[in-house]
């Protein structure tokens, strides 16, 4: 991943991961609707995919990478 997720991407990541749509992202993470849709715009943008469902994989596929740049913590 070229550039690295915010904080919050990565809360958000971790919520499309679990299958959790925007408006469920809004009530969990206490943020707007809008700032859910931008979190998952960014993220796609940042992982340079068009899909939800294109995240969710090269999240799974990127998985090691994760584990290893962030000294076993995932994500």
């Amino acid at each position: 991943m070229p550039e690295k997720l915010t904080t919050r991407e990565k809360e958000v990541l971790l919520c499309i991961i679990n299958g959790i749509n925007n408006q469920e992202i809004t009530n969990k993470l206490l943020i707007s609707k809008n700032t859910a849709k931008n979190h998952v715009y960014h993220i796609m943008r940042k992982m340079r995919v068009h899909r939800k469902t294109q995240v969710i994989k090269k999240a799974y596929d990127m998985l090691p990478q994760m584990i290893s740049d962030q000294g076993n913590q995932v994500i």
